[in-house]
């Protein structure tokens, strides 16, 4: 692969990525729940419709988080969003034998960054540019770019 089709490739995958702050990892639930005593609905055996998004966590932990109705469909894009997003992910690292992460320089960037990189790890060589913080990768000046490419790269080839 030449390097204007490698450039062709990542645009058209980047492309289809999600914002960071779009997904969502978990697992919605439609659930029922029923009283024991005093509600003529669940008497009845009806009981209370609830959507539920389930999260895990290292070490088998799980949290449940009841959404309101008004929740479940933005929570339903956002969980579509992550699965769109690691599709792009194994895709990306078919593609290339080394992905280099420079997302924004704030909280979300960085916890966005460490999850991707977790998810790239044993796929591909992954480097990982730290931005300046409160900064973006977008409003960096060239000479800033390079400047921090040249840690994961040679010089000639952060600059190009």
């Amino acid at each position: 692969m030449n390097h204007e089709q490698a450039i062709r490739i990542r645009e058209r995958l980047l492309a289809r990525l999600p914002a960071a702050r779009d997904v969502l990892r978990g697992s919605l639930l439609d659930r029922t729940i029923r009283h024991r005593s005093g509600c003529p609905k669940c008497h009845r055996g009806e009981g209370h419709p609830v959507s539920v998004l389930a999260v895990g966590y290292p070490g088998g932990r799980v949290r449940q988080i009841s959404l309101r109705k008004n929740q479940v469909a933005g929570v339903r894009r956002s969980l579509a969003n992550y699965r769109k997003l690691k599709s792009a992910i194994e895709q990306i690292c078919e593609s290339f034998r080394r992905v280099v992460l420079i997302l924004d320089g704030d909280d979300g960037g960085r916890k966005a960054t460490a999850r991707i990189a977790a998810q790239l790890a044993g796929k591909c060589s992954v480097g990982l540019v730290a931005v300046p913080n409160g900064s973006q990768p977008d409003q960096l000046n060239r000479a800033e770019l390079a400047a921090l490419l040249a840690g994961n790269f040679g010089q000639e080839e952060a600059t190009r």
